[in-house]
């Protein structure tokens, strides 16, 4: 994780120096699609009497992120992601169980992202979503869960000054595990998940930029 997250940085701090001076948007935030591969590790779920903690287990998903102006500096997101294929996984000391039985995690989100500046790579988010699995993440339990959760975090468009260009974001999620209601089994408190994610930024609706002496 801090290796991860200090690639971003270096990575964010080189696209500073590069940015071109001759460019500078009008504005911190285009509409623009992001179409993304993301990865997110789960914190534990749910904990039953002799068993250890519960989480899921994913493999990469696919995010879809639409992004809105809505100040010089304050942009809009809604965005969603799907992984499928995750499993259950239960977490003993130093064993771990993964489970042979698949299911589908989906979670939709709004945030406000804000840039210091508008020509700035760098830029801070802070929001909420929803989560839905299609099990819960202990197995032997019935029933979907439902996880309401809180979303920060930062983002990287390494070329500001172009309308396509590559988009990198960290997302830490504190997320509330449902309750199965199950004698035996007990929802973990507030558990945290975070996920790191590569796409592509498409423009929806090009603007002209404003050229500096």
């Amino acid at each position: 994780m801090r290796s991860a997250l200090l690639f971003l940085l270096v990575l964010a701090a080189a696209s500073v120096d590069a940015q071109p001076r001759a460019e500078s948007p009008t504005r911190a935030f285009e509409r623009s699609a992001i179409v993304s591969l993301s990865r997110r590790f789960f914190g534990g779920r749910q904990e039953a009497h002799g068993t250890g903690t519960a989480k899921y287990q994913a493999p990469l998903g696919i995010d879809i992120t639409v992004q809105l102006p809505w100040s010089r500096r304050v942009g809009i997101d809604l965005g969603a992601t799907f992984h499928g294929g995750a499993r259950q996984r239960l977490d003993e000391g130093t064993d771990v169980r993964i489970s042979a039985v698949t299911l589908s995690h989906a979670t939709v989100r709004g945030a406000l992202a804000w840039r210091f500046k508008p020509f700035v790579p760098v830029y801070l988010f802070a929001g909420g979503g929803v989560a839905r699995a299609t099990r819960f993440a202990l197995s032997g339990l019935q029933g979907s869960a439902t996880e309401p959760e809180l979303n920060f975090g930062f983002g990287v468009d390494p070329r500001r000054h172009s309308g396509t260009g590559l988009r990198l974001r960290y997302l830490a999620s504190v997320a509330y595990p449902d309750d199965p209601r199950v004698p035996g089994v007990k929802a973990r408190g507030p558990t945290y998940d975070w996920s790191l994610q590569a796409g592509l930024r498409l423009p929806l609706i090009r603007h002209s930029v404003r050229s500096t002496p």
